[in-house]
């Protein structure tokens, strides 16, 4: 049995070292039977609740004054427990609080597996599991804006936790989390305004509680308040008026569902005879229900028509319904009422409910984190200042959480976000683990794809295999081959010097030199040069992928050549600024070629893709990517230099 199955069965009773058969009893060293559960510090409450705001003072080496909250909480209870559409709205809330359940999280796998200890502790020795523990939470949070809960502290009932200083207080480790009804609630403040302690009291039951004991979870407090303000005050006109007007609708149903017939004796040809009305009158009420009369030609039996013009209730009714939902925000298709609204109205509600609903977790999320998760670190000997557990709630809208990863992976995948800032939106670890898929399946499986067409590969016809070999595979992660390199730098500074030129005459005489000219000339310097350096590639396949590398270049110098023809000002310091971005545009085009003709030197030996791998690397940011060389594009050519530490793996067909 592990540590802490021994701790558990050795508190309620079962283990080897305790010989009683009494449950829930536990043994000292000294043989002293004690009980071992924690109980439930707070006294049971029953029937309906009543509203009392009165303020007591006791003076007793202190001062003090108790307020219950200043809303009128019973009054909110009983109107829950008696009302189906308040009710149904809390248990609403609470299933989507507890949607996808929650878990306790920290970086450090020590104080997780301690934090996780300590809770199922809490639990066993309770008896109340966790999650009833936070249904609880969140029904007193939902219905009354307000949830205390009670913490208990035992040094001999905790296996894991120790004693631990908190605010320069010595205090025991917590054994047991207990909800207490916030309408048997008073805060006591002291003279200062500060709380001196909470107090619980159920009719003649009466405790108080060191506020470093009790968690109070508010929801919509507003300042100068002692408690949050419930959500339910504001509709419980409207839902009093709803029940009314129902009521209402009730007897109205009674009365038409009993006709009321008319009993003619008589016309103005042949009036009644004496005493025929009374006896038509005995004959009816003798008359069994199921009955039928026969009468003569001058009487008659009608049932009057209904008028016309009688008030509509549903639509009241269904007035104060729609008001009453819109103040607890929830739509009335989450409520069941598939009729009374549209997709479109019924989206937009549910997505003001799931705002609200996240609100609700955060504020647990807060109040756990910082007044109890922080306090089972401290008792497992962890600085709390530097190492965090944490409650996580997962995300309620699934489709939601997915666009936006998708959205997240679509800027990084353009460039226009790093992957340390990736990972960041996405709430996950800055560096990526090696253990990704990309490394322990799609790498092996191309290394081993290539491997195998590598063996099956017929073997060259020339005899000296081992040249021949040398010559078509590049040697290192810079694909040299046994060919001279083919970028001339001497040409390369030649341009960006004739470049300065051109731009130092355009700045000096812009009557004879215009920024067209100016751009002009730089572009053909530099394709020239590529065009040079480049023709002995003269595969229409090779030819694209220079073209390809020719058009992105092109298109970069024009797009910085709009934004200075923007500028009237030739002469302008901005001008001489904007045109610099040009040159430097070339200076870049070094290592752009350098590796262009890399890309063109593999294609030519046959690799047709390429692993470019520049993780480990201090000049690049650390990525893994595919590349198809004959569709590549100007911003994912390999960042290769000599001094940095990328590398790439070539690959075939």
């Amino acid at each position: 049995m592990s540590k802490f199955t021994n701790s558990v069965a050795r508190v309620f009773g079962f283990s080897k070292d305790n010989q009683t058969s009494e449950p829930n009893m536990e043994v000292r060293a000294n043989g002293e039977i004690i009980d071992a559960e924690v109980k439930n510090p707070s006294g049971d409450f029953h029937g309906v609740r009543t509203a009392t705001f009165k303020q007591s003072s006791r003076y007793n080496t202190r001062t003090f004054s108790e307020f219950k909250s200043e809303y009128d909480l019973p009054t909110i209870a009983n109107a829950i427990f008696s009302d189906g559409l308040l009710q149904r709205s809390v248990n609403i809330y609470i299933e989507q609080i507890l949607k996808n359940g929650f878990t306790f999280v920290s970086k450090n796998d020590k104080l997780n597996r301690h934090v996780n200890n300590r809770i199922n502790e809490i639990q066993y020795l309770t008896g109340i599991s966790t999650y009833e523990l936070f249904n609880e939470i969140s029904w007193q949070l939902v219905a009354y804006s307000n949830c205390f809960i009670i913490k208990v502290r035992s040094e001999t009932k905790s296996e894991f936790g120790r004693r631990y200083d908190l605010y320069s207080k010595e205090k025991k480790p917590i054994v047991g989390l207990f909800v207490v009804d916030a309408t048997t609630m008073k805060i006591a403040l002291d003279n200062k305004g500060q709380i001196d302690h909470y107090t619980h009291e159920v009719k003649s039951f009466r405790r108080e509680f060191n506020p470093e004991d009790v968690i109070h979870i508010t929801y919509n407090k507003i300042p100068g308040t002692l408690s949050g303000t419930p959500i339910m005050l504001p509709i419980l006109d409207d839902v009093r008026a709803m029940r009314k007007l129902e009521e209402e609708l009730e007897i109205m149903g009674f009365q038409y569902a009993i006709p009321l017939y008319l009993y003619k004796v008589g016309t103005p040809e042949k009036p009644p005879g004496p005493n025929e009305i009374n006896r038509v009158s005995a004959e009816v009420n003798n008359m069994p229900s199921y009955g039928m009369l026969v009468v003569p030609g001058h009487h008659s039996i009608e049932v009057p028509a209904r008028g016309t013009d009688t008030v509509d209730l549903v639509g009241y009714v269904n007035h104060f319904k729609r008001r009453a939902l819109s103040g607890i925000g929830i739509s009335p298709i989450a409520y069941g009422d598939a009729e009374s609204a549209n997709r479109n109205t019924s989206e937009v509600l549910d997505l003001s409910m799931q705002t609200i609903t996240k609100r609700y977790q955060n504020l647990i999320k807060n109040k756990i984190d910082t007044e109890l998760l922080s306090e089972l670190a401290l008792d497992g000997g962890f600085d709390r200042s530097v190492e965090a557990s944490e409650l996580s709630f997962p995300e309620i809208d699934l489709e939601a959480q997915v666009k936006k990863e998708n959205a997240i992976v679509q800027l990084w995948l353009n460039n226009l976000i790093s992957l340390e800032e990736a990972r960041l939106e996405l709430d996950r670890e800055k560096n990526i683990s090696k253990n990704t898929y990309l490394n322990l399946v799609k790498i092996p499986e191309i290394q081993a794809t290539a491997a195998a067409k590598a063996a099956l590969a017929p073997e060259p016809a020339e005899p000296n295999k081992k040249a021949n070999a040398t010559k078509n595979k590049p040697q290192n992660q810079h694909g040299k081959s046994s060919g001279p390199p083919k970028f001339k730098k001497d040409e390369f500074d030649d341009i960006i010097a004739n470049s300065l030129v051109i731009r130092d005459n355009m700045l000096t005489s812009p009557t004879d030199f215009s920024i067209y000219t100016f751009k002009e000339r730089a572009i053909k310097l530099l394709m020239d040069y590529v065009q040079s350096i480049t023709s002995e590639y003269k595969d229409d396949e090779q030819k694209d992928i220079i073209g390809t590398y020719i058009a992105s270049i092109t298109t970069l110098v024009n797009d910085k050549y709009t934004r200075m023809s923007k500028n009237k000002e030739l002469s302008s310091p901005i001008l001489e600024h904007s045109s610099e971005s040009i040159i430097d545009l070339l200076k870049d085009q070094e290592e752009k070629i350098a590796n262009l003709l890399v890309l063109l030197e593999n294609y030519k030996s046959g690799y047709k893709s390429i692993l470019i791998d520049t993780q480990g690397c201090e000049l690049h940011n650390n990525t893994t990517e595919m590349m198809v060389v004959d569709k590549f594009e100007y911003l994912k050519l390999p960042p290769l230099v000599p001094e940095c530490k990328c590398h790439y793996i070539n690959f075939g067909n």
